[in-house]
């Protein structure tokens, strides 16, 4: 099956794509809303959060797996793929989101354009995007700005305050001059209906768990000998309070296709101590 890891509820977008583009595919997905937001952790707190959480997810049968965290995919990712090659997980594969988005980024963006960026305070400092971009456009300017509060306001669910912090958010880039704004958190893509109604109306949107699940079905035809099961089922592991966590999902993944969905409770992180 395919595995998505997130640290909460963010990678539920990234699932949310990956089904609508893949419906014929069995999914696991696992968010670690006990630690979330990822965004205000350390490198080495995050990495073995996220190794304990990808064991668990190939003891339970993934294959292969998202690891749907910007703070994950700008910290971690090369080396767990490192450490997954040269263990007894050598045959799963584990991918990033930021190369992915990038790379359409650098495709879909007109010639001397610029484009901003959002996304936790983690993903921004490493400067990450902005290296990734420019590496692949050197005629490109690259904005980015860190939001650090509005992934645990999303988790939460209040959405009066999720609105005001994001236009509080969107009024720092009131003066710039760009074309293209990016939401380099998946989190923010459920909220993509509401950017585009504050962002002005000549600014291009993209929205990263789009273009994940499209990267993933790329990767799938190009690595067709994967023995992933395609019985579409879904599986969504929480490591919090189960019934907040459902609760909340179900309102995310609304309007989604139509699947039968199994929410469970697993104590993974229980006798860690990072």
């Amino acid at each position: 099956m395919i595995g998505v890891f997130d640290s909460g509820l963010g990678g539920l977008s990234v699932l949310k794509e990956l089904q609508n583009k893949l419906p014929d595919y069995s999914y696991l997905y696992l968010g670690d809303s006990l630690n979330a937001p990822y965004g205000n952790l350390g490198a080495k707190t995050i990495y073995k959060l996220t190794k304990t959480a990808l064991d668990f997810m190939f003891s339970k049968g993934a294959v292969l797996v998202l690891v749907a965290c910007n703070s994950v995919s700008v910290e971690t990712v090369r080396k767990l793929q490192e450490d997954c090659y040269n263990s007894k997980h050598s045959n799963k594969k584990i991918l990033g989101i930021i190369i992915p988005t990038v790379e359409n980024i650098s495709q879909k963006c007109t010639k001397n354009s610029a484009i901003a960026l959002i996304g936790t305070k983690q993903t921004i400092h490493s400067n990450k995007y902005k290296f990734e971009i420019l590496k692949r456009r050197k005629d490109m300017v690259v904005y980015p700005h860190a939001t650090p509060r509005l992934a645990g306001l999303i988790e939460k669910g209040d959405e009066g305050v999720v609105y005001a912090n994001i236009r509080k958010e969107l009024s720092y880039f009131k003066k710039m001059d760009y074309q293209y704004f990016l939401l380099a958190c998946t989190h923010y893509s459920f909220y993509y209906d509401f950017f585009k109604k504050e962002l002005p109306n000549n600014i291009k949107l993209f929205n990263s768990s789009f273009f994940v699940a499209e990267k993933t079905a790329e990767y799938l035809k190009k690595h067709s000998y994967l023995p992933i099961k395609k019985n579409k089922s879904t599986t969504i592991y929480t490591t919090g309070d189960l019934d907040k966590f459902k609760n909340r999902a179900t309102a995310l993944l609304e309007n989604t296709n139509k699947r039968e969905i199994k929410y469970l409770k697993t104590s993974i992180f229980t006798n860690n101590c990072f």
